[in-house]
C-alpha cells in the first residue's frame, strides 16, 4: 500500500505509514466506512471502490458538457427528487487487463485510449438516456433508471450494452493494428435499488445502493467473460421477451456468499414479444373502485355519443 502523503511503500497490513506516520486506513468515498484490505465494493452501502494504479486515474469529465440538452434538462429537473428510492439497471465496463496494457503502451498512451474509450462510451449511454455514476480509468458505472426514468430502463441498458459491444469491437481491430495488442472489454449489468443523493451542476451524484443486487454488475466481471454483455438473473427476468440468450449457469462471485445466476445476451430478438404476454406478470388496480367505476361511466358516455 502506497502512502499517499510521501508516497512510501508499506505492507498491506498496516495501518499507519512506515515513513511519515500518516494514516493508511482506506475508507468508502460514499460513506466513509473503513474499508479491508482489497475491497471492491463497500460493505456499508454498496459504493464501487476504484483501484489506485496506472490504469485507473479519476476522471474530471463534465457530464453536463458532453451529454445531449434534453438529457441534462431530465437529469437537473431530477434533482428535487434527492434522496428517493429508485430501481436502477447499473451497467459497469471494465477494459481487461489494463495495468498490462498500460505498461506496454505507456502512460500517455493509455491517457489517450481512455479518452477514446470514454468518448465511445459514454455518446452511446446518453443516447439511451442513462447516466454516469462513477467513472474510474478503465472502470465505468452507469444507471438506467435514474436520475431520469423509463419504463423500458432495463432493456434501454441491454440495448445501450450490445451497441457499446459492437462499437468496441470495431475499436479493438484499430488497437491491434496499432499496438499488436488485444484490447477488450467485460460489460455485465444487473437491476436493483438505489438510493440517489443531491445532483451537482455537472451532472455527477452520490448514490446508495441497497440490498447488493446492483454490485452484483460489478462482480460478474470475475467470470471472465470479455467481449460479452453479461446480465444477472433478476435482470434477465425483466428482459427476456426481448433479447435472446444463453444460460452460463451459477458461478460463485467473489463478495457474496451464494452463487450467481449469469446470462449472456447475444442480441435482439427479430419478433419479441410482449412483456405481459410472455412473465405472466399482472398489474391490477387496487383500492380505486370509484375512480375505476367513474371512468367506465365517461366511456359508456363518449361511446353514446351524448
Amino acid at each position: 500500500m502506497k502512502c499517499t502523503f510521501c508516497q512510501a511503500n508499506n505492507p498491506d497490513t498496516a495501518r499507519f505509514c512506515l515513513n511519515c506516520g500518516s494514516t493508511l486506513i482506506k475508507r468508502c468515498s460514499n460513506c466513509q466506512m473503513e474499508l479491508p484490505t482489497g475491497a471492491r465494493f463497500c460493505m456499508n452501502c454498496g459504493q464501487l471502490v476504484p483501484e489506485r494504479n496506472l490504469a485507473i486515474e479519476e476522471h474530471t469529465i463534465n457530464f453536463a458538457a458532453v451529454a445531449p440538452d434534453p438529457l441534462v434538462k431530465k437529469v437537473r429537473a431530477a434533482a428535487r427528487l434527492s434522496g428517493e428510492h429508485r430501481t436502477v439497471t447499473a451497467l459497469f465496463m471494465d477494459i481487461v487487463d489494463s495495468t498490462s496494457l498500460t505498461n506496454k503502451v505507456g502512460k500517455n498512451v493509455w491517457a489517450r485510449i481512455n479518452d477514446e474509450t470514454c468518448d465511445l462510451t459514454c455518446s452511446v449511454i446518453y443516447r439511451y438516456e442513462g447516466t454516469i455514476a462513477r467513472m474510474h480509468g478503465d472502470e465505468l458505472l452507469a444507471f438506467f433508471g435514474a436520475p431520469v426514468t423509463h419504463e423500458d430502463d432495463p432493456v434501454r441498458a441491454v440495448r445501450a450494452a450490445l451497441e457499446l459491444l459492437e462499437n468496441l469491437q470495431g475499436y479493438a481491430k484499430e488497437f491491434r493494428k496499432e499496438f499488436g495488442l488485444d484490447y477488450a472489454v467485460r460489460i455485465s449489468l444487473s437491476t436493483g435499488p438505489v438510493i440517489i443523493g443531491p445532483i451537482s451542476s455537472d451532472l455527477k451524484y452520490e448514490y446508495s445502493a441497497l440490498g447488493g443486487a446492483v454490485n452484483v454488475a460489478g462482480m460478474i466481471e470475475s467470470t471472465k467473460q470479455p467481449m460479452t454483455v453479461l446480465v444477472s438473473e433478476f435482470t434477465y427476468r425483466l428482459i427476456t421477451p426481448f433479447f435472446d440468450f444463453i444460460d452460463l449457469g451459477e458461478f460463485e462471485v467473489k463478495g457474496r456468499s451464494e452463487a450467481v445466476k449469469i446470462y449472456q445476451v447475444l442480441g435482439e430478438k427479430t419478433d419479441p414479444k410482449r412483456s405481459d404476454d410472455s412473465t405472466g406478470l399482472e398489474s391490477p388496480i387496487v383500492g380505486r373502485e370509484a375512480e375505476l367505476t367513474s371512468l367506465l361511466k365517461l366511456s359508456e358516455t363518449v361511446k353514446a355519443g351524448l
